[in-house]
């Protein structure tokens, strides 16, 4: 089984190029700046090139360090950590902003507004931001070091009684720890950082926490402690961590407005010959080919007595057969290759001895009443079901676990445990949403059905495979135009054509991330 990788992701933005007016000393410079999402960073480099401050830029590491007075600050792009050392001090203050640096048309630029209470202890002096008159104004009054952490960091936060997040509940799972964040209104999915033994939640704007969160905290296997914080506005809660390899993620609960936060196990890596064996293992070079159903259980059975299982078998066998040929140095691994029934937990196991890269499982879709006017193509990806549509795909691809001669083995995947299970893979996810995306577009071009769209729905089969993973529903045999195509050679080439064209351009996506 891989272990998982994490690899930031950056995100497109609608960038305002512009500039902010700094006031020093009855003088008044322009500094270049950006808007983003209605907030201005400022460019380092012109700020110190303007402010007479040092400035050091590492084009290879995208870093840059401030030279003001005493003081040094490193900057990183993409990055929401700083950090700030003192001249002939041993000890460095590593900070943490509620927001990444950014980096833009090869320059990094901070957020002005996180940054002043940093910026006014390096200089010295007091700096206010007049944000109508978008100018930054340097005053006369001395900035008190002994104040850092406290001006406009910290405010008095919420009581229970009418804050959003009202209480913590942390209960231990088989295979982690979840943490459920009690609300009283939907939050949206907030984002999170792991740094020096410490969670960190960040809130959207606008949601409040009770300051008694983790006060009646019930002792657990990871966490020690939890914090409330107000930064700006902003609530920020931070959990501290027990263990230092403790990886995290956060999901919103389907059946109620609480947060879901999952805590679970990661080796680190202490030498060199470790690191470059798991290079090799992370390198593109295994597609496991799910062929749906099989043997006894035929799947769905369509207009003119299509049989799911044979629909599903002709295209992979023709999808592996031009992976082999067209991409070099991978190898394809089937779940099966014949007629034969294999159980929901032998595909993932298959996968997984074989170190796939990539978990393709082939269906094909239906409803529960014929003829329907539905029609056309979907892929699915693993989490819990939001609409009726995806409970109910789930539950027919699900119910496979009934021709199983042990179907109690799946009873620990419901509910909050299959949450945790779903979660634990979403470090797979973000690659998962790639080839989704990927085929999406791909499919129209090949084949005469329309794609309905990339869903989400709790599939056992994609529960098992410990890497990125995709299952593709290719037509309705309900709907006998559907079923009349998918019946045929022709048709079943065609979509192997679009699966392949999907891997062959994710592939190419893959090892880009890879050697970056």
């Amino acid at each position: 089984m891989k272990k998982t990788l994490f690899l930031i992701f950056l995100f497109s933005y609608i960038l305002a190029l512009a500039s902010v007016k700094v006031s020093v000393d009855g003088k008044i410079v322009s500094v270049n700046s950006v808007s983003v999402r209605g907030m201005e960073y400022l460019s380092a480099r012109d700020f110190a090139k303007k402010l007479g401050a040092g400035f050091f830029y590492n084009s290879k590491t995208k870093k840059c360090e401030l030279k003001i007075n005493d003081y040094r600050i490193v900057l990183t792009a993409w990055n929401q950590f700083i950090i700030m050392r003192k001249r002939g001090g041993e000890k460095k203050s590593v900070i943490q902003l509620p927001v990444s640096v950014k980096f833009f048309n090869g320059e990094i630029y901070f957020p002005l507004d996180y940054m002043i209470i940093y910026l006014e202890n390096a200089f010295g002096r007091r700096i206010e931001y007049d944000k109508e008159k978008n100018i930054l104004a340097f005053t006369n009054a001395a900035f008190n070091e002994k104040s850092l952490g406290k001006k406009k960091r910290i405010a008095d936060v919420e009581t229970s009684a009418n804050a959003d997040i009202y209480g913590v509940v942390v209960e231990e799972k088989i295979n982690g720890t979840l943490i459920r964040l009690k609300s009283k209104k939907y939050v949206r999915r907030p984002t999170s950082n792991i740094f020096d033994n410490k969670l960190i939640l960040f809130l959207p704007r606008g949601v409040t926490v009770a300051s008694s969160l983790g006060e009646k905290l019930p002792p657990n296997k990871y966490l020690k402690k939890v914090e409330v914080k107000n930064v700006k506005g902003n609530y920020q809660i931070e959990f501290l961590l027990k263990k230092k390899f403790v990886s995290s993620d956060v999901y919103n609960d389907v059946d109620s407005r609480d947060l879901l936060i999952t805590l679970y196990n990661r080796k680190t890596f202490e030498d060199a010959e470790e690191i470059e064996r798991q290079k090799k293992k992370w390198k593109f070079d295994v597609v496991v080919i799910d062929p749906g159903h099989g043997g006894k259980d035929p799947g769905a059975i369509g207009y003119y007595g299509v049989k799911e299982k044979d629909v599903n078998l002709g295209v992979a066998l023709k999808l592996g057969k031009l992976i082999k040929e067209n991409l070099k140095g991978v190898k394809v691994v089937y779940t099966r290759k014949t007629d034969k029934f294999v159980e929901l937990k032998k595909r993932g196991q298959i996968a997984n001895k074989n170190e796939g890269d990539l978990f393709i499982s082939i269906h094909c879709n239906s409803t529960p009443y014929r003829p329907t006017n539905a029609s056309g193509f979907e892929v699915y990806l693993l989490r819990p079901g939001k609409t009726e549509e995806a409970v109910q795909i789930a539950e027919i691809e699900n119910s496979v676990i009934n021709y199983e001669s042990h179907p109690e083995d799946y009873k620990n995947l419901l509910d909050e445990n299959y949450i945790l299970v779903a979660m634990a893979r979403s470090a797979f996810m973000r690659y998962s949403e790639k080839f989704a995306e990927l085929l999406s577009k791909e499919w129209p071009k090949k084949t005469r059905l329309r794609s309905r769209g990339v869903k989400q729905a709790g599939l056992y089969v994609l529960v098992g495979a410990s890497m990125p993973g995709v299952l593709i529903e290719t037509g309705f045999l309900t709907n006998p135009s559907d079923a009349k195509y998918l019946r045929t050679r022709q048709a079943q080439k065609q979509m192997a054509e679009a699966i392949f064209e999907a891997v062959k351009k994710y592939k190419n996506y893959y090892d880009k991330i890879f050697e970056n």
